[in-house]
């Protein structure tokens, strides 16, 4: 009886939220259909997801954005290379920023959420156009990329990164812009001691994200299996290892 009312309850929500959805957007399936986002101008868009086929690696990932009579206004996506679409009368912050769920969240809340947005727009927008940088030195125990001394990385948006040895290319990877919020436990005088938490603007690459400075590469792990527990709580920022140091090529 309990599993009968529980269904008929499921069913009646889905129902309800349905109906909040313009017909074009009900059509799309559920895998698809992320959430819906208010912007500043007060318009309701609906954020698709792109979802590629089963093992291609080049095929188009992201998400795009929907008005509610299906028209992309704005679209992100990766496949060969990293791609934008924000039609003429948006502007690209209104996708990027999570807007807060709750209505009366402090606007300090939503301040700090931009200025994480323009700080990721800054870290992206250098490898517009490929930058190199000179291999320095290499951590041998954690060496993923099979580095040596000097050889040279090259990263950009449109080519992802292309390693070099001695003026030969050797491998091409793709890289896919990612930003999450990573955290770490502190110590405190008096308990619950509250996470100590930053934003990280990185490249992911298979299971691995990557941050390219100035003078150091580093690298996260999402598949560490000797961390258990969902991937959410494995987040740790004290987790990112400095594979190599680097120098920014002029």
């Amino acid at each position: 009886m309990k599993t009968i009312l529980s269904t008929i309850l499921l069913l009646s929500y889905l129902c309800i939220s349905a109906q909040k959805l313009p017909e074009c957007i009900q059509k799309i399936s559920s895998e698809k259909y992320e959430e819906a986002l208010v912007l500043p101008n007060n318009e309701t868009v609906y954020k698709i997801k792109i979802i590629p086929r089963l093992k291609c690696m080049d095929c188009l990932s992201g998400a795009q954005y929907l008005d509610s009579l299906c028209n992309k206004v704005a679209s992100f996506t990766m496949g060969i290379a990293h791609r934008k679409f924000v039609k003429e009368g948006y502007k690209e912050s209104w996708f990027l920023v999570k807007q807060p769920k709750n209505k009366d969240k402090k606007i300090s809340d939503s301040l700090e959420k931009q200025k994480n947005y323009e700080k990721s727009k800054a870290y992206f927008e250098q490898f517009q156009k490929p930058v190199k940088y000179k291999v320095k030195s290499v951590n041998k125990q954690k060496n993923s990329l099979h580095l040596l001394q000097n050889d040279i990385i090259e990263v950009s948006l449109q080519n992802g990164m292309i390693l070099y040895r001695k003026n030969k290319k050797q491998n091409q990877y793709k890289l896919m812009p990612e930003n999450k919020e990573f955290s770490s436990q502190r110590n405190c005088i008096k308990a619950p001691c509250p996470p100590d938490k930053e934003t990280k603007n990185y490249f992911r690459w298979e299971d691995y994200g990557i941050i390219f400075n100035d003078n150091s590469a580093s690298l996260f792990n999402f598949n560490d299996k000797t961390k258990p527990g969902p991937i959410i709580n494995k987040l740790n920022q004290l987790s990112w290892e400095t594979l190599y140091e680097i120098e920014k090529e002029k």
